[in-house]
C-alpha cells in the first residue's frame, strides 16, 4: 500500500510542475490545497502522467463541483441550471427516449439523470472533463431505464416498492418549477424526509405531480384509503424538514393545484 505522505508529496511536486508549464499562476498555498484535496481521489498505481491529467481537470472543474455540491454556494443554482440544460441537450441530441422506446418523456428522463448525478457527484474523481463524465451519467440513465422497463414487461407487473426501478420512481419534480435548481432543492428536502421509505416517497411524488388517490392506489397496489393515510404521513414528515417548517414555498407548489384535498372520500368511492 502506498504511503499517504509519499502520495501527497507526488501531488505537490506535480502541481508545482503544472503551475509552471501551464502558467496557472497558483500561489504556494493554493498548490498545497490542490494536493490535499486530490489525496482523497487518489487511486493506487496511478502514473505521474495520469496524476498531471487529474490535476488539470481539478483546476478546471473543482469550482463547478463545489457549487453543485453546496446549496449555500453563491453559484449553486446557476450551475444546476447549466447542468440541467446540458443534460437535456444530450437527451435531445441522442434521442434517448426514442432510441430506447421508453415509456417516458424527455423531461422524465432528465429528472432521472439529475437524480443519478446527485447521487454520483462524490464519485467524480477528475479523471475526465466534468461534461464527459456527465454525458456518461445521462446515457447510462437511459440504458438503465430501458433495462428496468424490459424487466417490468417480462414480469408482467411493476416491481415491488422495495426495489422500484429508477425509471418508475416519480422522482420528477413539477415541470412548472421556476427553475430546475429549485427542483433539485425540493428533491433534496423530500429525499431527506422520505428516502428511508420507498413507498412513502413514491406516493408523495405521484400526488405532488397531480395523480388522484385512486390512480396512486392502482400504481402501488393499495386501496385509496390506505394511500390517503400514507400520504398524510409522508406530508407530515416532509413538513418537518427545516427548510419547509415555515410553510410550503411558492416555488415548490404542486404541478396541478386542485381541490383534491377535499376529494379523498370521492376517490374512495371511484
Amino acid at each position: 500500500m502506498e504511503d499517504e505522505t509519499a502520495i501527497l508529496a507526488r501531488y505537490r511536486a506535480l502541481v508545482a510542475e503544472l503551475n509552471i508549464t501551464q502558467q496557472l499562476g497558483l500561489d504556494t498555498n493554493t498548490q498545497a490545497a490542490y494536493a490535499a484535496a486530490l489525496l482523497s481521489h487518489y487511486q493506487p498505481h496511478t502514473s505521474d502522467q495520469q496524476l498531471l491529467s487529474q490535476l488539470r481537470y481539478y483546476h478546471e472543474e473543482h469550482g463547478r463541483v463545489a457549487a453543485l455540491a453546496d446549496s449555500a454556494h453563491p453559484h449553486h443554482e446557476a450551475e444546476w441550471r447549466e447542468i440541467t440544460d446540458y443534460s437535456m441537450r444530450i437527451i435531445h441530441a441522442r434521442q434517448l427516449v426514442r432510441q430506447h422506446q421508453l415509456l417516458l418523456t424527455d423531461e422524465d428522463l432528465l429528472q432521472i439523470a439529475i437524480e443519478a448525478l446527485t447521487r454520483s457527484l462524490a464519485s467524480y474523481h477528475y479523471h475526465a472533463r466534468f461534461t464527459t463524465w456527465l454525458y456518461n451519467i445521462v446515457t447510462r440513465s437511459a440504458h438503465k431505464a430501458n433495462r428496468d422497463q424490459q424487466a417490468g414487461k417480462r414480469a408482467g407487473k411493476p416491481a415491488s416498492l422495495d426495489a422500484h426501478p429508477t425509471w418508475d420512481q416519480p422522482d420528477r419534480v413539477p415541470h412548472q418549477a421556476a427553475t430546475l435548481a429549485h427542483a433539485h432543492e425540493l428533491a433534496q428536502l423530500v429525499h431527506a424526509a422520505l428516502g428511508h421509505d420507498q413507498r412513502l416517497l413514491t406516493i408523495f411524488w405521484l400526488r405532488h405531480n397531480g395523480w388522484k388517490l385512486v390512480e396512486i392506489g392502482q400504481r402501488v397496489q393499495l386501496s385509496t384509503s390506505q394511500v390517503d393515510v400514507l400520504l398524510g404521513k409522508a406530508r407530515m414528515l416532509v413538513q418537518q424538514q427545516p427548510g419547509l417548517r415555515a410553510g410550503w414555498p411558492e416555488r415548490f407548489k404542486p404541478a396541478a393545484a386542485t381541490d383534491d384535498e377535499n376529494s379523498a372520500t370521492q376517490d374512495r368511492d371511484d
